[in-house]
């Protein structure tokens, strides 16, 4: 199993090359056979001055896919595919493209339901995750409790307002 997580404040998260290369070096982590994969991959990519040049996704996705044939299966997911602000549709493509490789890989996205992003993964099975209001509203609640002393409300309606339009606002995220 390899894990990645696209957050909006990191932009290296964006990269597709930088998700591959994380979720790469995940799978290669967990069996020894994989390293002579990974060596052939360096080996393909070195110049002649000892550095190495950059791969492509397309690279990477080929890489994890021979990875992949050293497990009886492997599971790679990914979450907050919506968080990606560029070339977003291009990266969900890519990944998408890991399922169709090796047929020994399987995926799970994460993602608020944005159309560019169900438009890719629309073979996918969609499952709605939201949390139940009463969650979101004992949540709301222990946060401005530990935070009353900043927020210096004294007055119990606004207390309660401010968390009325928090968790209706959120909308079961």
């Amino acid at each position: 199993m390899a894990f990645f997580y696209c957050d909006y404040k990191d932009h290296l998260t964006h990269n597709p090359l930088n998700i591959l290369g994380a979720l790469a070096r995940q799978i290669v982590m967990q069996k020894e056979e994989c390293f002579k994969d990974l060596a052939a991959y360096y080996n393909d990519h070195k110049r002649s001055d000892g550095s190495l040049k950059e791969g492509t996704g397309e690279d990477l996705r080929e890489l994890i896919s021979k990875l992949a044939l050293h497990f009886k299966s492997t599971m790679i997911i990914v979450d907050g595919l919506d968080e990606i602000s560029k070339n977003r549709t291009d990266v969900t493509q890519l990944l998408q493209e890991l399922n169709k490789c090796s047929g020994k890989i399987k995926t799970l996205f994460a993602s608020r339901p944005e159309v560019d992003i169900k438009c890719h993964l629309d073979d996918y099975v969609h499952i709605s995750i939201a949390a139940m209001s009463s969650d979101l509203r004992l949540y709301v609640a222990s946060e401005i409790d530990r935070r009353k002393h900043k927020l210096r409300i004294k007055d119990p309606s606004l207390t309660e307002h401010i968390m009325k339009k928090l968790v209706d606002g959120a909308d079961g995220m």
